[in-house]
């Protein structure tokens, strides 16, 4: 144990000189507020889409009323966090039980679990289908 915080010392003295020697960039306060509200606006909208197609899978096998759609927003948004903080692959698991869990009172047993079952496909497929055209794009280019 004893090593090990040692390693863990040397290492933090090591980052400690290097960042000491990289660190002298300046930012405005420009920079810093454009430079984090990107990643947010990418972020909200990746989560936007990805509620959208949450409530389009609901939708298909229920129709939905506008008094709805906040609350399958909201639960997806926490589902999603939750997908994401806990530590398993893609949040498979988590995602669906938070899901389940918060929306059945409000909506059948067996939807949401068709609807999370066809969300999980359609989500994966789709990144797998990006992943493809990502490689082959790569491909192409380098040849």
């Amino acid at each position: 144990m004893v090593y090990f915080w040692i390693n863990v010392f040397f290492l933090a003295k090591t980052f400690q000189q290097h960042w000491r020697e990289v660190a002298p960039i300046e930012l405005n306060q420009s920079q810093l507020i454009s430079g984090a509200i990107a990643p947010f606006l990418t972020l909200i909208g990746f989560v936007g889409l990805r509620g959208s197609g949450f409530l389009v899978t609901i939708a298909v096998f229920q129709p939905l009323s506008v008094s709805e759609i906040p609350l399958l927003l909201g639960v997806f948004s926490l589902a999603w966090f939750l997908g994401l903080v806990v530590p398993s692959p893609g949040g498979i698991g988590v995602f669906e039980s938070t899901a389940i869990a918060l929306l059945s009172p409000s909506f059948p047993v067996a939807i949401l679990l068709s609807s999370l079952a066809l969300f999980r496909l359609i989500s994966i497929s789709a990144e797998a289908i990006a992943a493809g055209l990502s490689w082959g794009i790569k491909l192409v280019i380098n040849h």
